[in-house]
């Protein structure tokens, strides 16, 4: 998570709150989600970057990296719903976390 602070010419700074999350079509970092903060009003907006075209690689390379990017979106996908579970068994109980570690990554493996 990044603190942007933006500035206007003739109005008063905005701190914004940026956080990179990947394009699900291309699997690059090309849009950001900008948290805007004024007050006690938050709003977001999602900001599409042009980065460019991507080089080409050679055919081997292309399978790898295929394979590696779809293994830690997998990964990346099975954290998220790990902390979820994680963050719920907190709310339940003291030391919610602890208690049902072995349930919560049964949970998390099953759901693949």
């Amino acid at each position: 998570m990044k603190r942007i602070t933006v500035l206007k010419p003739g109005h008063a700074a905005s701190i914004r709150l940026s956080k990179p999350s990947l394009d699900d079509e291309t699997g690059s970092a090309e849009r950001v989600k900008v948290w805007t903060v004024a007050g006690t009003r938050v709003t977001r907006d999602d900001v599409h970057l042009d980065l460019g075209e991507r080089k080409k690689q050679t055919g081997i390379l292309k399978v790898v990296e295929k394979k590696i990017r779809k293994l830690a979106r997998r990964e990346h996908k099975a954290l998220g719903h790990y902390l979820a579970l994680h963050e719920q068994s907190n709310r339940k109980r003291r030391n919610g976390w602890a208690r049902d570690i072995g349930r919560n990554l049964v949970r998390v493996i099953r759901r693949g």
